[in-house]
């Protein structure tokens, strides 16, 4: 396929599968998965290098969340579930009254 942008130029820029993985590594450039510090020859010579891996952490970040500060707000991340019958949502303090202690519900 011969896909071109509006200029008439390729649109897809890359033969190899070491150029896509470069155009890809770029697009990550600033964001939480960035791979800017990863080459195609260092993701193929072990066993996967953990993210993000750019100048601040040039072998990779061995825990993403160290800091404790997540990208998550906490109403999504912290959801009780629903009640079966109802619907309803699960509040904490509902939760908290069927005493879980570890067990599935």
């Amino acid at each position: 396929m011969d896909f071109r942008d509006k200029d008439g130029e390729p649109l897809i820029k890359w033969n190899t599968p070491e150029e896509a993985f470069d155009a890809w590594r770029e697009c990550t450039r600033g964001q939480l998965c960035d791979y800017t510090g990863m080459s195609y020859e260092k993701l193929s010579g072990g066993s996967g290098i953990q993210w993000p891996c750019n100048e601040q952490y040039p072998h990779g970040r061995e825990h993403l969340y160290s800091d404790y500060v997540f990208r998550t707000f906490y109403d999504t991340a912290e959801n009780f579930g629903h009640d079966l019958d109802t619907g309803a949502a699960v509040t904490p303090k509902t939760f908290k009254a069927l005493n879980p202690a570890g067990r599935a519900l």
